[in-house]
């Protein structure tokens, strides 16, 4: 059996919306209203984010990544 961990993430999507660079799951889904909003992450690998106004995909700026380890 697997475990499962869920993240928050806490902040102003309306001014920086949050969307999905990479992951193993579609679980970090683009948010842009809203002051918090969380995610269960069951499965091992990385799940990668970013701003959309501040941030891209290759980890610049406003990014960053979560690493789910088995």
């Amino acid at each position: 059996m697997r475990g499962v961990q869920t993240v928050t993430f806490v902040g102003d999507f309306i001014h920086h919306p949050l969307t999905p660079s990479c992951g193993p799951e579609l679980v970090l889904e683009y948010r842009d209203a809203g002051a918090s909003v969380s995610f269960s992450l069951t499965d091992a690998g990385l799940y990668g984010y970013y701003c959309l106004d501040h941030g891209n995909p290759q980890g610049d700026a406003m990014a960053g990544a979560i690493q789910v380890v088995p």
